[in-house]
């Protein structure tokens, strides 16, 4: 059990991790930043939002997105960064799951430029995306983050004058 656990709080897994799920939002974001209508009607193949829903969260997901992957990536607040994560990861997987209860055929999931369709191997990869978020959210171990070189700089300048 101390075997898993030293595993599990790892610095460098935890690193690796967010930078992984960092990366893959930030490319995710880019494709939908750039094209806002193609996300939209992305979004309207799923039939779940009135279209001035639509509009409006199809300009500010990606960028939602792209905040999230850079404050995985740097350590900032990691738990709440994480906490937002999977609440997006949520999202979209309930979407996917909802389309496919629906018997909706969605041929391009919405998720990057690359086609890809919703169906039951995107609710697996969502899944494994997912796990990663919520590992960060309970093992936020931030040894490499601008987080935790501001504490240590304030505690050095402001613990040192002490």
């Amino acid at each position: 059990m101390e075997t898993i656990k030293k595993i599990l709080n790892n610095k460098w897994l935890s690193l690796i991790i967010r930078i992984i799920a960092g990366c893959i939002f930030i490319f995710f974001s880019l494709d939908k930043i750039s094209e806002p209508l193609k996300f939209a009607q992305d979004i309207t193949r799923y039939q779940l939002l009135p279209q001035l829903f639509i509009n409006v969260l199809a300009v500010i997901i990606p960028w939602i997105e792209l905040i999230v992957g850079i404050f995985l990536i740097a350590g900032i607040r990691l738990r709440a960064t994480a906490t937002l994560y999977n609440i997006l990861m949520l999202v979209f997987t309930s979407a996917v799951i909802s389309a496919i209860a629906r018997g909706l055929s969605i041929d391009d999931c919405g998720c990057s430029a690359h086609t890809t369709p919703a169906d039951w191997w995107k609710v697996l990869e969502n899944s494994i995306m997912l796990l990663l978020g919520i590992y960060i959210m309970l093992f936020p171990v931030n040894k490499f983050s601008i987080e935790n070189l501001a504490i240590k700089d304030y505690i050095n300048t402001n613990v040192a004058k002490s």
